[in-house]
């Protein structure tokens, strides 16, 4: 059995219209949880940290730490969107994506595409 990696996003938005209250709690928790199981101590990044190129780059670096047989669970708290399908494969003509901080959105192709970049043979919980 391979090794255990985590690492968790939150943004509550603060001090937007659009804030949330339990998004960066919920990372806190998540990262506590891990904390005892984990090949290394778990990797968490939070509101102003966590601007669309932060996100990208925070999950590159923690799949980069994954050998065949290790898993990553990546968790995420804030807020969601759906936006018009931008390539055709979705049933419901609609693109899921990650809200980061800023407003910028994580489209769910694109997040695969960051995820398929994993080395082979390991794995990632999301």
């Amino acid at each position: 059995m391979g090794r255990l990696f985590s690492a968790h996003i939150g943004i509550n938005f603060a001090g937007t219209n659009n804030a949330l209250r339990g998004c960066v709690n919920d990372a806190k928790d998540l990262m506590r949880a891990f904390a005892s199981i984990t090949a290394k101590p778990p990797d968490i990044t939070t509101e102003t940290s966590a601007r669309i190129a932060d996100v990208r780059q925070f999950i590159a670096e923690n799949l980069a730490l994954l050998q065949a047989g290790d898993t990553l669970f990546l968790s995420r708290s804030s807020h969601g969107t759906q936006v018009p399908d931008r390539d055709g494969d979705e049933q419901d003509s609609k693109d899921e994506a990650f809200v980061c901080y800023g407003f910028d959105l994580l489209i769910d192709d694109e997040f695969k595409a960051i995820l398929s970049r994993r080395v082979a043979g390991s794995f990632v919980v999301v």
